[in-house]
């Protein structure tokens, strides 16, 4: 990749790899994905970007990956690529998983006789505590216990030798569930196991149901034919996540958002490819991988895979917090986190990420009829958060998604974090214009937003409070910082009308009349505004950014907005802690310096 570097712990990452070993893929995935590879007209697997990024991937260190070049943005190769790794990363994972299970299964009913001696040993630690029983084949045998026998099983046995590494109440719900492991048939004199279908491995968090739509497509396509035989639900699929056209899961197209059909529309090409499907952000759906079949829409604790966006999975954590015979313990064995498309959820609520990554891996509120015999030991020690792979893949990085992967991405393997050089965006801004950067000061990231509105209250507003041309738009990224300059306006009886993300469609048409027109002399702007409407501003003559965009793509568009002003002036505020930002918009090289130089007041032209 140009102008960018992988660093992070563990050993090097480019280090060779044994081609003979099918890149630590199972055999049956390798051989399927490498056909499909060649299908699609490539020639060089071992060379593509796909291997290369599943290699990362299979590392299983926690990734940041923030400088991925979306689909929406003529990255669909690249995106792919991308894509394409972390789902096979994940089948792997899931495939492997299930055999390891399998085969501990047959050893156990190999040896019904000794099951409880057998499963004492390490060896046999395989689960979570939502972890499969794939068709135990010793709990499908003939194997019983003479009623009133409960007491030397294995899993009370087991659940007496962890009273001293448990809580008194967890130890409760385990006794007490080992009990609810078996089924009581007096009539027949014997006690019968149940089986068991709980496998919760995998997460992936994306934004959009359009996107959910064209990730699991390619799920399917990538799964080996023998697995998918039968998928289940295909046309409620579709009809909940597409357009409600059902689709071949042999189809190889190339296509970005699914069976979309073009729509005619003056919004930008990349908004038409972000937008133009099924934008619903309130979705979650499990995905259960049986021996011949794909099931989706299963039940969470059965699923293999859950995909769902932030929002779905806190208002599962909502109900669950309020209705107590609900839970959502189906993320307490997460082993995979994949959280893709980063950036378009910061759009929305990066928030809701935090609350969801606060929920996983903790100890169940309830037992799910979990084998506590087969418990890996860090699940019970409360340790599972250091097993978890965390990938977190994005068009760019803020301070929160930076924050995220620094305290809460604590993979026991190490971390990788892509660091990127950037050229800046400012060749594409086509007018003429004098930007001036003016630097404020601020004494830590905690008060800068107040340093921010104490410069423009005393610098800025001044320049600008008596302008009879008007014209003026406050260009503002943040909700909170365009309360707070809502409510300074108020306070000076300025002539300003509002254009933000919650602002009634009414009042934007009314807005943008006056604006036009000059009967209000300023307009606030919003960053989110902007990203899910795209709306083309007339009449702008003085264009004041006061916190810089975090898309660096809006900055030369809204900065063209001043095409047709007859004086234009562009003033952007910023300040040392604004150097991500800056650095996408500037360039690297040039922000490193205008966030150290003496000097505060930078013009480019």
């Amino acid at each position: 990749m140009p102008n960018s570097k992988w660093m992070g712990t563990g050993d090097c990452l480019t280090k060779d790899v044994d081609l003979s070993s099918g890149y630590s893929l199972k055999l049956r995935l390798y051989k399927h994905w490498l056909h499909i590879y060649e299908a699609s007209g490539g020639n060089d697997f071992h060379l593509s970007r796909q291997r290369n990024f599943f290699s990362l991937f299979n590392s299983y260190r926690d990734i940041l990956h923030h400088s991925k070049k979306p689909f929406y943005l003529k990255g669909v190769e690249e995106d792919s690529n991308v894509m394409d790794a972390y789902l096979m990363h994940s089948l792997n994972h899931i495939f492997r998983t299930g055999d390891l299970v399998t085969k501990n299964n047959a050893k156990v009913a190999k040896h019904q006789e000794r099951a409880d001696e057998l499963l004492n040993g390490d060896g046999f630690l395989d689960q979570g505590f939502t972890r499969p029983k794939v068709d135990t084949a010793w709990r499908s045998s003939s194997l019983t216990f003479e009623y009133g026998d409960l007491g030397d099983t294995p899993e009370v046995l087991h659940a007496m030798s962890l009273t001293v590494k448990l809580t008194k109440p967890v130890l409760s719900n385990i006794m007490s569930c080992a009990y609810s492991l078996v089924t009581l048939d007096p009539k027949a004199g014997v006690v019968d196991q149940i089986k068991v279908f709980v496998t919760n491995l995998v997460l992936i968090l994306l934004p959009l149901a359009s996107i959910a739509f064209r990730v699991i497509k390619r799920l399917i396509q990538l799964t080996p034919p023998t697995h998918k035989v039968n998928v289940e639900s295909l046309d409620r699929f579709s009809d909940e996540f597409g357009t409600g056209v059902a689709y071949n899961n042999e189809d190889n197209e190339g296509d970005v958002i699914g069976n979309l059909k073009s729509q005619k529309t003056s919004k930008p090409s990349d908004f038409q490819a972000l937008f133009g499907g099924n934008n619903n952000d309130h979705f979650m759906i499990g995905i259960k991988f049986m021996r011949r079949s794909i099931k989706l829409f299963g039940d969470f604790y059965s699923s293999d895979m859950i995909v769902a966006s932030p929002l779905g999975l806190v208002m599962k954590i909502g109900n669950a917090e309020v209705q107590k015979e609900k839970d959502v313990d189906y993320l307490s064995s997460i082993e995979v986190l994949i959280i893709d498309h980063a950036d378009v959820i910061a759009m929305q609520n990066w928030s809701h990420v935090n609350t969801v990554i606060g929920k996983l891996n903790h100890l169940p509120s309830k037992q799910h009829a979990t084998d506590i015999m087969r418990i890996r030991q860090w699940y019970l020690d409360g340790h599972a958060q250091f097993y978890r792979q965390t990938i977190i893949l994005g068009s760019y990085l803020n301070p929160e998604i930076n924050g995220l992967f620094n305290h809460h991405c604590v993979n026991y393997q190490g971390k990788v974090k892509l660091v990127c050089e950037h050229k800046g965006v400012l060749p594409k801004v086509l007018l003429q214009v004098r930007q001036i950067y003016e630097r404020f000061d601020a004494e830590s990231a905690v008060n800068v937003d107040d340093a921010r509105l104490e410069y423009f209250a005393k610098k800025v507003f001044p320049k600008i409070k008596d302008s009879v041309q008007g014209g003026i738009m406050l260009f503002i990224s943040s909700y909170f910082e365009f309360v707070r300059v809502r409510n300074f306006l108020k306070s000076q009886d300025a002539s300003f009308c509002l254009l933000g993300e919650y602002t009634k469609q009414s009042d934007i048409s009314r807005a943008r009349v006056w604006f036009f027109q000059g009967s209000r002399k300023i307009m606030l702007y919003t960053e989110r505004a902007h990203f899910y409407h795209r709306y083309k501003l007339r009449g702008i003559q003085n264009l004041i950014i006061y916190s810089l965009p975090e898309r660096k793509e809006f900055y030369p568009e809204v900065v063209n907005m001043l095409e047709g002003s007859h004086s234009m002036t562009c003033t952007v505020l910023f300040s040392r802690f604004d150097q991500l930002r800056l650095e996408r918009i500037v360039g690297t090289a040039p922000a490193k310096r205008m966030v150290t130089s003496e000097k505060g007041v930078f013009v480019f032209c």
